[in-house]
């Protein structure tokens, strides 16, 4: 049954309909990542057209989507469905969610892996369990290490044992006490929040890792023009912008992420969302999760592609005095604020009803006049999914 198979787990299956277009895409690829798998992880399917029930059960949104099941949770997979990424996925999920590694390992990981965590403690395991049960819906993203060598520890500042260390990019970044942590989802949280790193390519692959991070980033997004001839450049100086940032302020506040971002391919969705516009590169700081910009410093001067410009724009943003500008439409502003204020609302008016009827009542006057005011202006602020949407 579906059920004793999840029990016996860990198990990532692929959830269908056999009329769906991208699902007959997946298919061969999901076989070669079953064949790639044997005797190391189990490889399933679920066709949602016979089992409708189960695939409600389980929210299953759209097809094909992707979970993992381990120790009782469920991970969305939401990478790109080409062969070696999944193939990668599944070969993490494997693995132990924490591994022991040594001091020489720790210095290779230092020089070889964006973002990764130890957990560093003095030989006592009453620890052991929390940490690898938090560390299993993470499915390697980053992976977790553990390691009892005072020489880890020493690189942070007042380090008390046991405590998860976060690296990124070479260098220590955040450090959490376990101490007060007795619930693995607690300390999943944290861990989560933790997880990307300081810069990276943004892509259709790592979108929703990135925008819609449990941590709520502030995303430093650079768009660039790659047939320009100082696009080589581009990389380096999002990741010297990142370095410079988190070194003076490691861990501290709300996450930041550095991203860069291919301004031709992408330029309807990147103008439509943030007015992005040749020439390139051109800077913007990203709300996603408020669904707001920035692309001035508080001052109203235009961020540049220029380290200074940057931190300054970032600063600002991040200390709530530049004025946010908006990345979605008049009837989404509308729609989310009506819904916000009606959720708000709706205790204080559920025991009166003439009051609820003419609470209704107003709102369908506001609704009816937004999406007029909509037909009119703000079309299309989202470009589809298969032409260059990526939220």
């Amino acid at each position: 049954t579906f059920n004793g198979a999840i029990a016996e787990g860990p198990i990532f299956i692929k959830f269908f309909a056999p009329w769906c277009g991208h699902c007959k895409k997946l298919a061969p690829t999901w076989t070669q990542v079953a064949a790639k798998m044997r005797g190391r992880l189990t490889i399933a399917e679920v066709d949602c057209d016979a089992h409708n029930a189960l695939c409600r059960q389980q929210g299953v949104e759209g097809y094909p989507q992707l979970f993992f099941y381990s120790g009782g949770k469920k991970m969305e997979y939401t990478g790109s469905r080409s062969l070696e990424p999944l193939e990668k996925y599944a070969m993490k999920a494997a693995a132990p969610a924490v591994e022991t590694i040594s001091y020489p390992t720790f210095k290779k990981l230092l020089k070889d892996e964006d973002v990764f965590m130890v957990y560093v403690y003095s030989g006592d395991k009453t620890y052991d369990a929390l940490v690898e049960d938090a560390s299993k819906p993470l499915v390697g993203s980053p992976s977790v290490y553990k390691s009892t060598d005072a020489r880890i520890s020493d690189l942070f500042k007042d380090v008390q044992l046991p405590s998860i260390l976060v690296f990124k990019s070479g260098e220590p970044h955040a450090k959490l006490h376990l101490a007060s942590y007795d619930k693995a989802d607690r300390l999943t949280k944290w861990m989560m929040e933790k997880r990307l790193p300081l810069a990276l390519e943004l892509s259709p692959d790592n979108f929703q890792d990135v925008m819609k991070s449990p941590a709520r980033p502030l995303v430093v997004l650079t768009a660039y023009d790659p047939a320009d001839p100082n696009a080589e450049q581009v990389e380096a100086s999002v990741k010297s912008f990142a370095d410079k940032w988190s070194k003076s302020s490691p861990g501290a506040g709300r996450e930041v992420v550095h991203v860069w971002m291919d301004g031709v391919r992408w330029d309807k969705w990147l103008n439509s969302m943030y007015g992005i516009a040749a020439p390139m590169p051109k800077v913007v700081i990203v709300d996603h999760s408020r669904l707001v910009y920035y692309d001035t410093d508080a001052k109203g001067k235009p961020i540049e592609f220029e380290a200074t410009s940057v931190r300054r724009a970032l600063v600002d943003a991040r200390s709530g005095i530049t004025p946010p500008k908006y990345s979605e439409n008049i009837l989404e502003r509308y729609v989310r604020w009506i819904g916000d204020s009606f959720t708000s609302s709706f205790e204080a008016v559920q025991n009166n009803i003439l009051v609820s009827l003419v609470a209704v009542g107003a709102l369908l006057v506001v609704i009816s006049a937004a999406f007029k005011r909509c037909l009119r202006v703000d079309k299309n602020v989202y470009v589809p999914h298969h032409t260059g949407r990526l939220d």
